[in-house]
């Protein structure tokens, strides 16, 4: 889930439905193989 810290967070959270189940559970499948999130270069 995206916690905004800002009211125009929310905003974004909210119109571009970020925190929308079928969002959730596309950026749960993309991190799960590695798609997602913060890379890590050593």
């Amino acid at each position: 889930m995206i916690r905004p810290l800002t009211p125009e967070g929310r905003v974004t959270v909210k119109i571009l439905r970020l925190n929308d189940e079928d969002r959730m559970l596309e950026r749960m499948r993309l991190l799960a193989i590695g798609l997602y999130g913060i890379k890590h270069e050593v």
